[in-house]
């Protein structure tokens, strides 16, 4: 009778669980009364003021979309920046691997993981790597059969050699499509082999989710991967969504979703940090760092130098090397890091940030403010001839009310920091005879126009992030004349010979010799670019969010994660 009244309870409380569709019910069994409640979604919230350019690996670039892509899908090896080696160098560790070894310089074998699970349930096997390998040749046009009609894969550069041919040649399935032992063939050897198959657009995709020939539609499809989440949807102008995957190969998921939730600007976005509606902001307003810090429910941790390089871009094209000097000696950077960064930035003197092997100390010493020399360069122009150089002068007011030139400089709608980046730009080169005027662009705006006709821009704000940690990847995408990225349109022979140097040499130490002489060319020589800062890097969370794997890089990462 007993066990009767038992499993009456228990079909009751179904019942009634069906048709409340609440998350409390409570009601009668053995004589009292017992309430049982719906376990709470674990929600982690992350605050943005962008929205993701892509969905498709192959497409991706931005740290927005890649943000959400390391969460679901996985490369087969990765860099691990929680345990930085005592040089400054940065351990690769397998993922979706358990082992690799090079049996030849052009040659890469990997012994693939077992046992794990495509978010649609089916096994990950040495046919997605194939996959993935080829379809990275296909969007970048390597197999010569891409219409014309489809658009290249955006990372297309850093796919190939300095001229212009693919670095992936294929794979070798040596157990057979449904295998774990597979190699990815090279056409030559590529010294930061490793660290390009480490990047998100190398992430293995799903083989038949995923199309051979079609990328994925941000605002349509959903990428299937391996990665502790699987995506849920895209909201434009308001969210992404992920979800836990069940069945991910590493046990200790905790959060049931994390919501990528999309603010206007950068003040609603540290708003609503300090009101607590999201876990994670990231780096956070300048003015508002000691706010955070003396917050209890709010945490920040000090990080280090951010591996991200932010710089004024020139258009070679339009700004000639003497147009590019004056500008660099007419800036005020002291002013820019005290006033604007408070504090939270360190100058850039290069492209290549301090934490990297290979970084070059000696570069740009010389290029501070010095606005009497920035006129001089003006008048070897022909410009303000006549005029007193010394700043301050007996010509400044001449200086000022000149307009030997008007460039454009693209800012972003509803940005406190734009308006105060611009403002202080417009008042350095008021005082050699240049014009600043004003474009403002959306983030996503931006990216698309950059990549399909970079020659609309005069002077350009913009950071570049690594896709892995070498410096041949700091350096190649932003002045090889073949790289989507190269938006300062650089083009110089030393340059290109010393890329070709680099990418070919398979000693480290070598490399690093070659990657110091390229940053003396490029900042030294031609001024390709104003460098503008790093980041020192510092992490603005709840208090509550714990396991973060802080990072120099920054890279978002939520599988540790937890609530505490």
């Amino acid at each position: 009778m007993e066990m009767e009244k038992k499993n009456l309870a228990i079909i009751i409380l179904a019942v009634v669980l069906v048709i409340s569709g609440v998350g409390n019910v409570i009601l009668v069994a053995l004589g009292g009364w017992i309430e049982l409640e719906a376990k709470e979604k674990e929600v982690l919230k992350v605050g943005r003021t962008s929205n993701p350019v892509t969905l498709d690996p192959q497409d991706t670039w931005d740290s927005v979309s890649n943000d959400v892509l390391d969460n679901v899908v996985e490369t087969l090896i990765r860099y691990d920046f929680t345990d930085p080696f005592g040089d400054g160098s940065i351990p690769l560790i397998p993922i979706l691997c358990e082992s690799w070894s090079w049996p030849s310089d052009t040659e890469v074998n990997f012994k693939l993981r077992e046992m794990v699970y495509f978010h649609d349930g089916s096994l990950f096997t040495a046919s997605a790597v194939t996959h993935t390998i080829n379809r990275i040749n296909y969007f970048n046009n390597w197999t010569g059969t891409l219409p014309p009609t489809k658009k290249m894969s955006f990372c297309h550069s850093i796919y190939k050699f300095g001229d212009g041919t693919p670095i992936f040649n294929g794979t070798i399935e040596y157990d057979g499509p449904n295998g774990y032992n597979v190699s990815v063939i090279l056409n030559d050897p590529f010294g930061p082999g490793e660290g390009l198959l480490a990047y998100t657009a190398s992430s293995i995709v799903h083989p038949d989710s995923t199309p051979a020939e079609e990328m994925l539609d941000l605002t349509t499809d959903k990428i299937i991967g391996t990665g502790p989440f699987q995506f849920v949807k895209y909201k434009a102008s308001s969210e992404v969504r992920i979800k836990r995957w069940e069945r991910y190969w590493r046990t200790g998921t905790y959060f049931d979703e994390v919501v990528y939730v999309w603010y206007k600007d950068s003040v609603t976005v540290n708003n609503a940090m300090l009101g607590l509606d999201i876990d994670y902001l990231g780096q956070g307003d300048a003015a508002l760092k000691q706010t955070y810090i003396d917050e209890p429910t709010i945490h920040v941790e000090e990080v280090g130098t951010h591996t991200a390089y932010y710089y004024i871009g020139f258009n070679n094209n339009k700004i000639n090397l003497t147009w590019r000097k004056a500008m660099c000696y007419a800036y005020n950077y002291t002013y820019f890091i005290d006033e604007i960064q408070q504090g939270t930035a360190e100058r850039a003197m290069s492209l290549v940030p301090p934490g990297f092997p290979g970084h070059n100390a000696s570069v740009g010493l010389t290029v501070n403010m010095d606005v009497e020399k920035a006129r001089n360069y003006m008048k070897s122009m022909g410009f303000g001839t006549g005029w007193a150089s010394e700043y301050p002068g007996a010509n400044d007011a001449q200086w000022s009310a000149a307009s030997f030139a008007d460039f454009t400089f693209r800012t972003s709608p509803g940005s406190s920091f734009y308006v105060q980046y611009i403002t202080l730009l417009t008042e350095c080169m008021d005082r050699i005879g240049i014009d600043i005027t004003d474009w403002p662009l959306d983030w996503d705006e931006y990216i698309i126009l950059m990549e399909g006709d970079p020659d609309q821009f005069e002077l350009f704000p913009i950071g570049w992030g690594p896709d892995y940690f070498e410096a041949f990847n700091m350096i190649d995408p932003l002045v090889n004349p073949t790289s989507s990225a190269n938006w300062a349109q650089a083009d110089y022979a030393d340059i290109n010979v010393e890329l070709a140097n680099a990418e070919s040499e398979t000693n480290q130490f070598l490399r690093l010799d070659i990657y110091r002489h390229l940053q003396s060319l490029i900042h030294d020589k031609y001024f390709i670019h104003m460098p503008m800062w790093h980041y020192l890097l510092y992490i603005v969370t709840a208090e509550s969010l714990k396991g973060f794997p802080y990072n120099i890089d920054r890279q978002l990462y939520w599988w540790p994660c937890y609530r505490g």
